[in-house]
């Protein structure tokens, strides 16, 4: 049998900004700058370091984030934001 492996460099992959999804799933400006953050990969305890807030606080503002996108894992959250990126992507591309 035969096998194929595909590895993507999640860095750069294009990722939708904070008012994209702001306006796509009626985030506020701090779930927004949360969920584009864990979005990218980042734990959320790099995530809370980033954007100087508690834990709790992280946590409370993801489970929103979740409810909002539909989404219930921060590996989830993250396949979404990249489809958004590559969607973004195709749509400027002539």
């Amino acid at each position: 049998g035969r096998a194929l492996l595909l590895l993507t460099d999640l860095d750069e992959r294009p990722r939708p900004g904070r008012d994209r999804a702001a306006r796509v799933f009626g985030l506020t400006p701090a779930e927004a700058a949360l969920a584009v953050v864990v979005g990218r990969g980042d734990s959320l305890d790099e995530a809370c370091d980033e954007l100087s807030i508690a834990r709790e606080t992280a946590r409370s503002r993801l489970k929103q984030i979740f409810a909002k996108t539909g989404v219930n894992r921060q590996g989830e959250l993250v396949a979404l934001l990249a489809r958004m990126g590559d969607r973004a992507e195709r749509d400027r591309t002539p």
